[in-house]
C-alpha cells in the first residue's frame, strides 16, 4: 500500500494533531487515554518555576505528555528558540 492509499502525508498528520489539540483545548475534561493537566506535569518533572508562573488554567487543558527538558536545556542548534 503506498503513502498515497492510506493518505498519511504530513499535511493530514499536523492536521490530525491540531484536531486532537483543539478538542483538548475546548473540551479539557474529556478523557483522552493520556495524562494531563498540572499535576502530571508535575509528576513528568517540570520545572517547579514552570508550573507555578502559569495559571492554574493554562494547566487545565495541557496534554504533557513527556518532558524532553530532562535531557538538558535547549539549544539554538536544536531548532528550539532560546529565550531568557
Amino acid at each position: 500500500m503506498s503513502a498515497t492509499d492510506t493518505d498519511e502525508t504530513p499535511a493530514r498528520a499536523i492536521k490530525e494533531v491540531q484536531s486532537l489539540y483543539t478538542d483538548l483545548a475546548l473540551h479539557p475534561e474529556k478523557n483522552f487515554g493520556w495524562g494531563k493537566g498540572k499535576e502530571n506535569a508535575r509528576a513528568l518533572g517540570y520545572d517547579k518555576e514552570w508550573l507555578e508562573r502559569l495559571p492554574d488554567r493554562v494547566w487545565e487543558s495541557t496534554a504533557a505528555v513527556g518532558n524532553s527538558f530532562l535531557m538538558g536545556p535547549s539549544q539554538p542548534a536544536d531548532g528550539c528558540a532560546v529565550r531568557n
